[in-house]
Formats: C-alpha cells, sequence, structure tokens
C-alpha cells in the first residue's frame, strides 16, 4: 500500500524535510497559508526522496472550522485512494494542528511529530540538525478506548442496548470498523437471545431481509468470519481468547436447543430448562428480583409441561408449529385412572364438547402428574417451602400483588428449583455450562 504524508508548511521546514525522511511517502499533502507557499519548493529541494505533490491552501489560518472542513476532504480523498494515511503535527498553528486532528476521526492514519534529540533543546526550541521524528499515539484512539471498555463493560452487566451504543460510538472515534462491527454484530446476537427470540434477522447475499437461527448465525456469520479474517482473528483471539473459547460453548448449545428453521422438536423442550436458569440468574446478578422470579415460576411450570410431554399428556403438533403446551382430552380419557377421572371430570373445560384440550395451572399440572404417580409432581407437591416461595411470586408486583420481590427470595427459589430441574433433565449442568453468556475482557486488565 502507497503511504501519504500530511503536513503542515511553516519557518521550520527542516521538521517536514525529517518528517518525510523517515516515513518515505509516495505523495506529501502540503496544507499552508498564502504566507509560506514559497516553503513548499524548499522542502521538495531539499528532500533525498522523490514524492507527488499536492497542495491545499487555507485562507484563514485561524480558524479550526476551515482547517477541519479541508483536511476532512483531503483524508476522504486519500481514504477513497487507498493510501496509508501519515500525519505530521510540527507545523502550523494551533487552529490548523487542531482541525486537521478533529478531521482524522474515523480514518486509520498515523501520527507524529517533529522533537529534539537529548541535545538538541535550546531556549525551548529545537536547533537545526537535532530535530527527531516521535511517533504519536493517534488522539482519538484514547476516546475510542474509553468508549470500548464503556461498552465491554455494559456487555459484561447484561447491559446490551447501552453496550451497542457505545461500539457505535467507538466505531464514529476509531478506524477499525471492521472490529467495531463485530463487536456491534456480537452483542445484538446475545441481546436476542437474551429475549428469548430463537432467530436473528441479518441481510443475505442478495441484500434482502432475511432470519437464521442463533446457533446458526453465531457459528457462521461470527465465529467464522473471525476466523477468515486474519486480522479479525489475530485480535479477537489474542484479547478475548475466554470470549471465544465460550462462543464454542454457545454454538454447541444453542445447536442442541434450537432446531433446524427454529422449530420444536421433543428433544429441544429440555434445553429451554438450562436457558431460563441461566436468565434468571442474569435477573438476580441484575438484582431484578421481580424479573428473576418470573423466570422462576415459569422453570417450575415448564418442569411440570416436560413431565406431562414425557407421560404423553402433551399434543406434539401443536407444541411443535406453535411452541404452546396443550393437553389433549382424548390422551386423558384414554389413559385414564379413578384418580385422574376424579380430578379431570368436574372441569368444566373437559365437559365441553367443543375443547379438544385442556390448559392447568402449574399446580394443577402437579396434581395430574400425580394422578399417575409421577416422582417429581409427589415431591413438588409435599414441598412446603417450594410452595411458600411461589406463594411470594403471586402476591409480587409482577404476578398478582404489589409487593416487590427480594435477592433472598429470589435465590432460594433459584437454588430449589435447580434441584427440580436435575432430577427432570441430566444434562443439566453441562448445559447450564455450556448456555453462559461470555464476558469480554476488561481493556484495562
Amino acid at each position: 500500500m502507497q503511504k501519504a504524508l500530511i503536513i503542515h508548511v511553516g519557518d521550520a521546514y527542516g521538521r517536514s524535510v525529517k518528517s518525510i525522511e523517515k516515513i518515505k511517502p509516495n505523495l506529501v499533502y502540503f496544507i499552508y497559508d498564502e504566507k509560506y507557499k514559497n516553503i513548499i519548493q524548499k522542502i521538495i529541494e531539499e528532500s533525498d526522496d522523490s514524492f507527488e505533490k499536492r497542495e491545499c491552501l487555507i485562507k484563514d489560518f485561524q480558524s479550526i472550522l476551515e482547517s477541519y472542513e479541508k483536511s476532512k476532504k483531503i483524508f476522504k480523498e486519500l481514504k477513497n485512494e487507498e493510501y496509508e494515511i501519515h500525519v505530521g503535527i510540527s507545523n502550523g498553528t494551533k487552529a490548523m494542528v487542531v482541525g486537521l486532528s478533529l478531521a482524522s476521526v474515523g480514518y486509520e492514519c498515523e501520527f507524529s511529530y517533529v522533537g529534539s534529540d537529548e541535545d538538541g533543546r535550546e531556549n525551548g526550541n529545537v536547533k537545526k540538525g537535532h530535530e527527531k521524528v516521535f511517533d504519536e499515539f493517534h488522539p482519538m484512539k484514547q476516546l475510542a478506548t474509553i468508549e470500548i471498555n464503556r461498552a465491554k463493560r455494559y456487555f459484561n452487566n447484561y447491559q446490551f442496548s447501552e453496550s451497542l451504543f457505545y461500539f457505535e460510538k467507538a466505531k464514529e472515534s476509531l478506524y477499525n470498523a471492521e472490529r467495531m462491527d463485530m463487536y456491534i454484530k456480537i452483542v445484538k446476537l446475545y441481546q436476542i437471545w437474551d429475549k428469548f427470540d430463537n432467530m436473528i434477522p441479518y441481510f443475505n447475499n442478495k441484500n434482502d431481509y432475511s432470519e437464521t437461527t442463533l446457533g446458526y448465525y453465531l457459528k457462521t456469520m461470527i465465529q467464522k468470519e473471525i476466523n477468515d479474517d486474519e486480522n479479525l482473528k489475530e485480535y479477537f483471539y489474542k484479547n478475548e481468547r475466554d470470549f471465544m473459547n465460550q462462543m464454542d460453548k454457545n454454538i454447541k448449545f444453542l445447536e442442541n436447543k434450537i432446531s433446524n428453521k427454529g422449530k420444536i422438536i421433543e428433544k429441544d423442550i429440555y434445553y429451554y430448562l438450562p436457558d431460563l436458569l441461566n436468565n434468571a440468574q442474569r435477573r438476580i446478578e441484575e438484582e431484578k428480583f421481580d424479573d428473576a422470579t418470573a423466570r422462576l415460576y415459569r422453570i417450575a411450570e415448564l418442569i411440570s409441561q416436560i413431565r406431562l410431554y414425557e407421560h404423553g399428556f402433551i399434543e406434539k403438533n401443536r407444541l411443535k408449529d406453535n411452541k404452546v403446551f396443550h393437553i389433549p382430552k382424548e390422551e386423558l380419557v384414554s389413559k385414564s385412572n379413578l384418580k385422574s377421572s376424579q380430578f379431570i371430570s368436574p372441569r368444566p373445560d373437559f365437559q365441553n364438547y367443543k375443547n379438544e384440550t385442556l390448559k392447568l395451572s402449574l399446580k394443577e399440572n402437579f396434581e395430574l402428574l400425580w394422578c399417575f404417580d409421577d416422582e417429581i409432581a409427589i415431591k413438588f407437591l409435599k414441598d412446603k417451602k417450594l410452595d411458600n416461595l411461589l406463594s411470594n411470586r403471586n402476591n409480587s408486583i409482577l404476578a398478582h400483588g404489589l409487593i416487590p420481590a427480594d435477592g433472598e427470595n429470589a435465590n432460594l427459589l433459584f437454588e430449589k428449583l435447580i434441584d427440580y430441574s436435575k432430577k427432570t433433565f441430566s444434562e443439566l449442568d453441562e448445559c447450564m455450562d455450556n448456555a453462559k453468556f461470555p464476558k469480554f475482557r476488561d481493556i484495562y486488565d
């Protein structure tokens, strides 16, 4: 890639010569005000290197705005011509340097200035013959670093909208759009996953709106894109190795949980248990105890629905097509015993011949299972401590009362339901580990 050097022209033109000698540009873009136009030729004559020359006149050397606007055009021009851009900030007025620095936002470029060697300072000035070129940190990279760090911390605290906001800000400040775009794609995926959606929208090769499963997107459009790009691969495996390792586990989990095209098949329902438990744990970490308790109540209900499914009391077609749990009356009648008949027969929805299925409450699900001697149902209905914890949920502000949930009850209910979930799904511990959201490494670690 060819190099371009942008420099201001001033009395100390030896600094410009030194910059050219070190950087060896193919193109030098001189920014000058009318007073110093004749200096450009002196710089060219004293430079040993040959290069293309371009010029930009600043009419008001005290105007930051003019410097910014004209410098912005230069950056755009050089970017479109695919130059590697270098910026020298040793000459020019303060307004010209500020305008040039502000214009560099969003562009990949390297800054340098000409100072002196150890013996080259005299009354605050650089002595001729003692000039030395120093590489300088891009002034906007520090801002981008701050924005990236904020974005990572918000992500690690499950505040995905805020994380996206700061990654977008970093993208505006930092030249490496590809890296920021990848961070943004990652955050959006976990934001969607956290909301229990199995599908993620994207634009396909025809630039048409489409959607695919989270597992496929994570594997093909995030992991594979990182691995296929040497720069992204080097960066992410060096700086986010733990994240990448956990991503491997996430892909394995999502491919088990979400079948092709997001349809539900028999094995899928078990994987919603670890996913819901992890989600509830994230809400507990955020101290959103009402949200956590609502999820935990759903976990208790899902356990009962899985047990009903195992007994053959869930209509498979409705589960597959509509992702809902309905109990077919026909199955109940064909498998009924004395206890189940006494439990079901009085129900109005059972007596109504128009109803092909029944929908029961959480407790009624377990009571029906008890009629068929289900061991988990028997334990559940005898568990007074669990009953009290679930009753607290019923009185909470997100259920039927006005009482906010508290952390102690949320944690106790979580631990209780972990035990019941393990009895329902033998792979629970491994799947919870595989489904755990990764954490970004703090920049300042």
